[in-house]
């Protein structure tokens, strides 16, 4: 072990940086340009319109203002670039302000050799599915191998969809509902790729371009495009319903591509993304082009529905909507918006978390607003480190105090800076709420609760601003660091699992050849796993070194009798053993099991990381039960029929424990108990008992973005003894089945583990005995910005929702107790739920007082008296 840490330091300060076209920034589609007497260079983001830009003088100087003179790809000679694409808002530098270790900029302690080609397009890879029926099944496809040009001139439009849904996948032509054993990532090599028609994404599918040139691969509309969607995540049928339920399209992600709208007719209402999903989806580094004549009735992207979900670094121009979302929760973090007339229409949702928005150049920033008489259609809303610049209105919204529902339209502002906007807050009567032009530290809008009182305040207007700890922040930000695509390293500096002699076929035992292999190489080189699953009968320990790469989801599958005994709980893979630090980065893995493993922790981090933001889990998600290959399914455990009295219904003990002393980093998790299966044609419903989701007992930071839980018996998120935890948009569902059993059953609280206790509930009381969506105890400095907490049912019966007579699926989902401070909660949305906010005992928030769109909601509960 010391000779690794030996090599790493050694290794670590050798990395080239400040090169031209480097990725300079945590946005990646920011790099460095040389200024124009080539003496420094300017990061800054690389998407400014060409036609925009004018030379500058021959001193390279720039007569415009609010330009600095830049060598860019646009000319041949220096231009003058807007300083307003040069921001840190917009491209957060790369280096945090409170961390010394980044000083080389290194994206991991391997040294980056800068390829001409991305590792993806050349690494040799045998990815594939052991559990589907296809024969000699891909999951990678190159589309250039189907036929696509690429050249900007042949129509690509069947070379690409034969990619996508070729080897018998699960489409919406072929009528199937959904799978999971015929995923597939669709690879776009740089070029440009003319489209005559909408390209259908099928079930568990990944497009993914090249990020490592200064242009993205482009999908070009022609100029006869005349269809509703671009890319298209979920069809709609002949008799107009979704292929796929929208709050159960999971499993899918569109990264590093640019979609070019420009060249067909900007009277055509078409949108480039259709997206209605659920979780485990992403959106990330992508640029949307729309035309931006007067009469353009171009849209980014739509979402009407689902359940989702999270995106990121995504830049729209033009157009007359840059995004038209409604949906029931989503975290979106680093979207841009030039030149639109509106760039972001919130049709409804129950609760939505902006984070670092960047408005530049729009007509409405965000338009949030009914028709008069109208009920209103937007819980809550938050926007956090954001700017919005010279733009005539910052925000429309229709909501006030006497507003129907209550609790509707609830705003947070957190750090938005108004600039060159005159009017940040305006209602659709044209009244001014909020003046612009400043810097809003704390501003909300909606029902504010503190702990010392049980009612709320209608507040519209500034609001005390929390003390952030400053371990989380980066200047005066919360830390982010986007999903890492390793576009610096070449494909010698990967290694492939499948190579190197595990089978991940489902059967074999994988475990040692896994371990030697991440022994052998996690010192010198990126571990990447083909498509696969991978069977662990034993602990696998994860140095605090390693970097590990999956492809659609690889799927670490636990299985056998050391995970056996509920007593002595032992973990699948062990991130770092404690009192370690260092930096393991683990993207595009999925964990789940094979059968029943009550006593299987299935990832422990230990790790402290010695930089922030590089130690993480992106794009990794947790299933228990409910897909092929896992053994538990409807031939043996469908719903309502006992299975919490049979062991083959079980699933885990914990699916994730960030233990004490650790520090981490989250981006799009998605913790999942299955409640139906989604392989059987009609999605048969299924009842699995896992005893608890997330753990909690890191003292920080901790940064968990777009992360959710589901359906454990004894709590979905727990934080034990935590402090400096950033939560953002955190959403939970508790299990179908409860309270039959009634929790704890058919598990044991332990103390030890400080388990949730049910002693205390009347007899007959089935909304007591239900788990907790989020626990928190003896916690300090721990920052919730929007929770969605739902409680569906009672035993898979939806009598209790919204009944006249008042009834309620659960009593209490959020609680605080013990020796807690500083706990910031913000835009809670509960469903089902009778008290929302239970402190010490004592019910501080009640859902009666605080009816929403459908869940009700708060603007804040606040620890100020």
């Amino acid at each position: 072990m010391k000779k690794y840490l030996l090599v790493i330091t050694t290794v670590f300060c050798l990395c080239s940086i400040g090169k031209a076209e480097d990725i300079c920034s945590t946005n990646s589609q920011c790099v460095n340009l040389p200024t124009g007497d080539g003496t420094s260079l300017v990061c800054a983001y690389n998407y400014a319109t060409c036609s925009d830009l004018v030379a500058c003088t021959d001193d390279n100087t720039c007569a415009r203002p609010n330009t600095v003179c830049v060598k860019h790809r646009c000319h041949v000679h220096p231009v003058c670039y807007p300083k307003t694409m040069t921001t840190h808002t917009l491209c957060p530098p790369l280096t945090p302000s409170n961390s010394s270790c980044y000083s080389c900029q290194c994206p991991t302690h391997i040294v980056p050799d800068h390829p001409k080609q991305f590792w993806r397009e050349t690494l040799k890879t045998s990815g594939t599915n052991p559990f589907t029926d296809s024969l000699d099944y891909k999951v990678y496809r190159n589309v250039k191998d189907f036929g696509a040009k690429g050249d900007g001139i042949t129509d690509d439009t069947r070379a690409i969809q034969n990619a996508i849904s070729s080897n018998n996948r699960c489409s919406a032509v072929s009528a199937c509902e959904g799978s999971t054993s015929e995923p597939g990532l669709i690879y776009f090599p740089l070029g440009t790729y003319l489209i005559s028609s909408s390209l259908q994404l099928d079930y568990y599918t990944q497009l993914v371009g090249d990020p490592s040139g200064d242009r993205l691969p482009t999908i070009k509309c022609s100029s006869n495009f005349n269809n509703g969607y671009v890319l298209d995540g979920d069809p709609y049928n002949a008799w107009g319903n979704l292929a796929w339920g929208s709050t159960n399209n999971f499993f899918r992600e569109i990264r590093n591509l640019r979609i070019d709208m420009t060249s067909m007719s900007p009277t055509l209402g078409t949108s480039a993304i259709h997206w209605p999903v659920g979780q485990a989806t992403a959106l990330q580094n992508i640029v949307i082009e729309m035309s931006s004549v007067a009469n353009t009735q171009h849209q980014g992207l739509f979402i009407e529905s689902g359940s989702g979900g999270f995106m990121s670094d995504i830049t729209f121009q033009g157009g007359k909507i840059g995004a038209f979302l409604g949906n029931q929760q989503f975290t979106s973090r680093n979207l841009v918006f030039f030149g639109c007339q509106t760039a972001i229409s919130q049709i409804w949702n129950w609760n939505w978390l902006y984070k670092s928005l960047s408005i530049n150049n729009c007509g409405v920033g965000i338009r949030l607003s009914v028709k008069a008489g109208d009920k209103e259609a937007v819980g809550g809303m938050t926007i956090l480190d954001s700017h919005i610049y010279n733009t005539t209105v910052g925000i429309i919204t229709s909501a006030s105090a006497q507003s129907i529902p209550a609790s509707a339209g609830q705003i947070l502002l957190d750090n938005v800076n108004f600039e060159k906007t005159s009017v940040a807050v305006q209602s659709t009567s044209g009244q001014v709420i909020l003046q612009g032009n400043q810097r809003i530290r704390s501003w909300g809008q909606g029902h504010v609760y503190t702990r010392s009182s049980n009612t709320y305040t209608y507040v519209q207007g500034s609001l005390t601003p929390p003390e952030k700890a400053s371990v989380l922040l980066d200047g005066s930000r919360f830390l982010e660091h986007s999903r890492p695509e390793f576009s610096e390293y070449s494909a010698e500096k990967f290694v492939t699992v499948k190579s190197l002699g595990a089978k991940g076929d489902g059967v074999t035992d994988d475990t040692a050849i896994i371990q030697q292999i991440i022994n052998t190489y996690a010192a010198t080189k990126i571990i990447f796993f083909d498509a696969g699953a991978y069977i662990h009968t034993s602990t696998v320990v994860i140095p605090p070194y390693a970097v590990i790469v999956g492809e659609v989801e690889s799927t670490i599958m636990a299985t056998g009798s050391f995970f056996g005994d509920a007593k002595n709980p032992k973990p699948v893979w062990s991130v770092g053993q404690k009192g370690q630090t260092g930096n393991v980065q683990i993207v595009d893995i999925l964990f789940s099991h094979k059968g029943p493993v009550p006593g299987a922790i299935m990832m422990q981090w230990n790790l402290k990381s010695t930089c922030h933001g590089k130690s993480g889990l992106w794009s990794t998600h947790f299933r228990t039960g409910g897909a092929k290959g896992t053994n538990q399914s409807p031939l043996n455990c469908v719903k309502l029929t006992g299975g919490y009295n049979r062991p083959e219904c079980q699933g885990a003990f914990l699916q994730l424990h960030i233990s004490s002393q650790t520090s981490l980093y989250m981006e799009n998790v998605w913790l999942w108990v299955a409640d139906h299966n989604l392989d059987y044609p009609d999605h048969s419903q299924i009842d699995i008992f896992n005893a608890r989701t997330i753990l909690v007992e890191s003292e920080g930071p901790l940064w968990m973005y777009g992360t959710s839980a589901e359906h454990s018996v004894l709590y979905q998120y727990q934080f034990l003894n935590a402090k400096n935890v950033f939560l953002g948009q955190a959403q939970t569902e508790s299990g179908y089945f409860q309270s039959e059993p009634p929790a704890p059953e058919p598990f044991t609280s332990l103390a030890a583990w400080s388990d949730p206790v049910f002693d205390g509930c009347a007899a007959g009381d089935s909304g007591c005995t239900k788990g907790w969506g989020l626990d928190i105890i003896n916690g300090s400095n721990i920052y919730v910005y929007n929770a969605g907490l739902y409680s569906f049912f009672q035993n898979w019966s939806t009598a209790c929702i919204g009944t006249p007579e008042n009834k309620y699926c659960q009593d209490g989902i959020f609680r605080i107790r013990g020796n807690s401070d500083k706990v910031y909660l913000w835009n809670l949305e509960t469903v089902g739920v009778e008290n929302m906010v239970v402190a010490d005992g004592n019910i501080k928030v009640k859902s009666k007082d605080n009816i929403g769109v459908f869940a009700d909601g708060i603007l804040a509960y606040l620890p100020i008296n």
